[in-house]
């Protein structure tokens, strides 16, 4: 079990040289997997920075994501960061 933090600074575990910059990302996209190996659905969740609102994209749906993307990335297959 891998935990999912919304904030992600990896000084702690890459050797930089020194006066190097900070590395240090924040989570902004999500995609989940439910199912199977052998049969399954993905959806993807994503940061919309304007609002800093969580869109939910299911097929031909688009919506607002009700509640944490917490309870979304139980089902994570791929995440995405970016660097702040």
């Amino acid at each position: 079990v891998v935990e999912v933090v919304d904030e992600a600074d990896v000084d702690d575990v890459v050797d930089d040289e020194e006066g190097a910059p900070k590395l240090s990302y924040s989570l902004y996209g999500v995609v989940a997997h439910t199912g199977t190996l052998e049969s399954g659905h993905y959806v993807a969740y994503c940061l919309n920075h304007t609002t800093e609102e969580w869109v939910c994209y299911n097929d031909d749906k688009v919506t607002i994501l009700e509640g944490s993307i917490r309870d979304k990335t139980k089902e994570a297959y791929l995440l995405f960061y970016e660097a702040r």
